[in-house]
C-alpha cells in the first residue's frame, strides 16, 4: 500500500500521508502482512505506531502482487479523530493541569512567515499571563508561555508532541505552516490561533481598499480549521497584513489576540 503525498518528505507534510493511513487502517489492522511503501522518511511515526517493521522504504527491485493507493477523502472530524485514535493521542488531559500558552515561532526560518512584530506579540503575551498568574494565584494554577522553535527542538515527533501539547498546552498560537499540524495533538476546548497572511485587495484588484484576501485560497487556507474544528479545539483565524515580495512575512495586530486572549481564556 502507498502511502506517501505529493510533498511527504516535508516535516509538516506527515499527517497528510496519515489522513491516508486513517481511510486505510482497517485494511492494515486487518492484514498485517500488507506493507506500507513510504518515501523513508517520518520514521519516528511509523515506529510509535508500531509499524516500522511493515515499512518498505525504498522500490527498486520491488515485485508486488497487489498494490493499493488510498484516497485522503474529503476532510471530516471522523478522519482526523480516526488519526488521533491511531496516534494513540490521550486528549483527556484536565484543563487545570494544560498550563502553558505554545507559541510556535518561524522567525529563525530561512524561508516565509516570519512576524515582523514577534518581540510585541510575545511581549503583551507574558504581559497577559502575569496578570493571570495574579489574578488566579489563589486557586494554585500558574500560567506559562512557552515558546517552540523546530528549528532548535531537539527531536520532533509524535512522543515529544504529546508530552508538549497534549500534556501541557492550554493554547496554541503561531504563524501559518506545519507546527500548527500539532493541533492534532491538543485536548478538546483548547484554543488554537493560526496567524494568516493577507494581503490588501488593491494590491492584488487596484482600485479596491478592502477587504483583505488570503495569500492562497482553497486548502492552504482552510487546512487547520479543518484539523483543528474536527477534534475540537476553539479556533481562529486571524488575518494578518503581509508584504507582496513572495516572503509572505507578516505583522499581527497583538491587541486582536490580546482580545481573543480575554475571551477564551479568563
Amino acid at each position: 500500500m502507498i502511502m506517501t503525498t505529493p510533498e511527504s518528505t516535508a516535516f509538516q507534510h506527515t499527517h497528510e500521508m496519515m489522513s491516508l493511513l486513517a481511510v486505510a487502517w482497517e485494511y492494515l489492522e486487518a492484514d498485517p502482512e500488507i506493507k506500507v511503501i513510504t518515501d523513508g522518511t517520518h520514521m519516528m511515526v511509523w515506529e510509535h505506531i508500531g509499524f516500522k517493521d511493515r515499512v518498505i522504504a525504498s522500490t527498486n527491485g520491488l515485485s508486488v502482487g497487489e498494490l493499493h493507493i488510498p484516497c485522503a477523502g474529503p476532510d471530516h472530524p471522523w478522519k482526523w479523530q480516526k488519526v488521533q485514535q491511531i496516534l494513540r493521542i490521550p486528549v483527556n488531559t484536565p484543563l487545570r493541569e494544560r498550563r502553558y500558552i505554545v507559541y510556535f515561532t518561524r522567525n529563525n526560518m530561512s524561508g516565509r512567515r516570519h512576524l515582523y512584530n514577534q518581540e510585541e506579540l510575545l511581549g503583551m503575551m507574558r504581559e497577559w499571563i502575569a496578570e493571570w498568574n495574579q489574578a488566579n494565584a489563589p486557586d494554585g494554577v500558574v500560567l506559562e508561555l512557552d515558546v517552540f522553535d523546530r528549528l532548535t527542538a531537539p527531536s520532533y515527533g509524535p512522543k515529544e508532541s504529546i508530552e508538549r501539547i497534549t500534556k501541557r498546552a492550554r493554547a496554541l498560537i503561531g504563524p501559518h505552516g506545519g507546527s500548527l499540524y500539532d493541533g492534532l495533538y491538543a485536548c478538546p476546548g483548547t484554543l488554537s490561533i493560526e496567524l494568516h497572511p493577507y494581503l490588501p485587495r488593491r494590491a492584488v484588484q487596484p482600485g479596491w481598499d478592502e477587504p483583505l484576501v488570503p495569500i492562497w485560497s482553497g486548502f492552504n487556507t482552510n487546512i487547520f480549521y479543518d484539523i483543528h474544528m474536527s477534534v475540537g479545539l476553539r479556533y481562529y483565524h486571524l488575518p494578518c497584513l503581509t508584504d507582496s515580495d513572495g516572503g509572505r512575512h507578516m505583522t499581527v495586530d497583538v491587541a486582536n489576540v490580546r482580545k481573543i486572549f480575554d475571551k477564551e481564556l479568563k
